[in-house]
């Protein structure tokens, strides 16, 4: 696999290294992904330093030479879903510019959520095959989306009060 943490930054890593692991495998080309365009973009990126500056300010800080390994549909997508609460609002920040697309940094469970994986809870067994939906998003409901801004607002409020 190919990861990206901190220290060595983007790498090739084996998954036994974390010994016993629930994990969940998707295959992406069911949800629409250019495989051959995917890969290109990831192995491109191996020997990268870890963003930590982007990753700490959640992408406000941008480097444009480093942007997520998907299509622009995909990437425009996962912004109107992010900016109609069908993933959760800490998972992603996004940003439109007029004349330079949507900016777009995501946590790993941002793109699960949007993929419809399930919450880590739910992964029973290593390499669980998961079958990708993407959240459409024009189907939120008002109650989910009402109750992943109230849980934004708690989230931050509590952040505020426990740094006092």
């Amino acid at each position: 696999m190919i990861e990206a943490i901190l220290g060595p930054g983007v790498h090739y890593a084996f998954q036994d290294e974390y010994g016993e692991r629930l994990f969940a495998r998707i295959l992406l080309w069911k949800a629409g992904v250019d495989m051959e365009q995917f890969c290109k973009c990831i192995h491109a990126r191996v020997g990268e330093k870890f963003n930590d500056l982007k990753a700490i300010t959640l992408g406000t800080l941008d480097n444009p030479a480093r942007q997520i390994c998907l299509l622009e549909t995909m990437r425009q997508e996962i912004a109107r879903s992010h900016k109609k609460a069908v993933i959760h609002p800490l998972s992603a920040v996004r940003e439109e510019k007029r004349g330079s697309g949507v900016r777009l940094f995501m946590s790993p469970n941002g793109f699960a959520e949007f993929l419809g994986i399930p919450p880590g809870k739910e992964i029973n067994r290593p390499d669980q095959l998961v079958e990708p939906h993407i959240q459409d998003s024009n189907s939120v409901g008002l109650f989910e989306k009402f109750w992943k801004q109230g849980h934004t607002l708690v989230i931050s409020a509590w952040k505020v009060l426990r740094h006092k």
